[in-house]
């Protein structure tokens, strides 16, 4: 056999490979690192030194509980310097996450393993349609069992629908009627331990 055809063979070969190891990888939902869905942890009551007073969708979603207990809620950005205005943009809370580690994905792309898949949606001003006017984020995270759950500020968190579903797709979620401008999906470095991700977030 010719050198030439021989390396064309080899070529051809090892793109073959190459394409069938990426399709894997985009089509495996990993599940190492990612939490289960534990309310018990999360929804210990209001009060100035609880779990559940003290942390709110943006934390519960990084899956960070602070050691600080004068720390009450997390805010994207917060941790790396960067302050959101009182009226933001979705492009704000999008850029301001990545700073604080996050990774924005695109379509249907899945996190690399070790990371949780979270979602962003925002409380639009009266009369945007477009997220460039939000004045409040509320973040969702998928579970271990591959179902979402979400807390907003103190309230407990939850996993279910008005109607006591398992939340599959949190952009059908019946029970968020304020924040119901979707954004994107994006990826945060958490931990299969509760309160226990890897994200410095404040």
């Amino acid at each position: 056999m010719k050198r030439g055809n021989l390396f064309l063979i080899c070529f051809l070969a090892f793109s073959v490979f190459i394409s069938c190891s990426k399709s894997e990888e985009s089509d495996v939902i990993s599940t190492v690192n990612v939490p289960e869905y534990k309310p018990l942890f999360w929804n210990d009551g209001k009060g100035e030194a609880t779990i559940q007073s003290r942390h709110n969708c943006y934390a519960y979603a990084c899956n960070v509980v602070f050691k600080d207990k004068s720390v009450f809620g997390a805010t994207p950005g917060k941790a790396s310097g960067i302050t959101l205005p009182e009226v933001f943009s979705a492009a704000d809370v999008v850029n301001a996450a990545k700073a604080d580690g996050l990774v924005k994905l695109e379509g249907t792309a899945e996190p690399q393993v070790g990371w949780t898949k979270v979602a962003l949606f925002l409380e639009l001003q009266d009369g945007n349609t477009d997220g460039t006017k939000a004045i409040d984020f509320h973040w969702y995270r998928r579970d271990k069992d591959g179902y979402w759950s979400n807390k907003g500020g103190e309230s407990p968190a939850r996993n279910t629908d008005t109607n006591g579903n398992k939340v599959s797709d949190p952009r059908r979620d019946n029970s968020n009627t304020k924040h119901t401008y979707f954004v994107c999906f994006m990826a945060v470095k958490s931990s299969s331990k509760q309160g226990e991700g890897k994200t410095r977030i404040k």
